[in-house]
């Protein structure tokens, strides 16, 4: 009997590793470059945001790009950022990604606006 392979909902939890949660703390800037203002990028980073044990925000930039700031456990930050490129792929054409000195805090993610 075959079966469909099981999708995950927008809404439910990735399946995160012991090693990923406790992964040393990190934050970084990301800038997100191309047809990424008027896409639905912010609205799509937050949701998938809310899945994931992270805090930062997502905003529009003057210059067209997006710029990101997460901050979390190594391990689920990049896991965060490799379903972000996935999911908006077709709208990336240039990422540039920076290390924050010091751990801010933010009670949660966000859209800035």
């Amino acid at each position: 009997m075959l079966t469909s392979p099981r999708r995950r909902s927008a809404t439910s939890q990735p399946r995160l590793r012991m090693n990923e949660l406790n992964s040393s703390p990190t934050q970084l800037r990301v800038i997100y470059r191309g047809h990424v203002q008027g896409v639905g990028f912010r609205y799509r980073t937050n949701a998938i945001a809310q899945r994931y044990p992270v805090t930062g925000f997502v905003m529009n930039r003057a210059d067209g790009s997006v710029e990101l700031v997460v901050a979390g456990a190594k391990g689920v930050v990049n896991r965060f950022l490799s379903e972000i490129d996935a999911s908006m792929s077709d709208n990336i054409s240039d990422k540039q990604v920076a290390p924050l000195e010091g751990l801010a805090e933010w009670p949660n993610f966000s859209i800035r606006r």
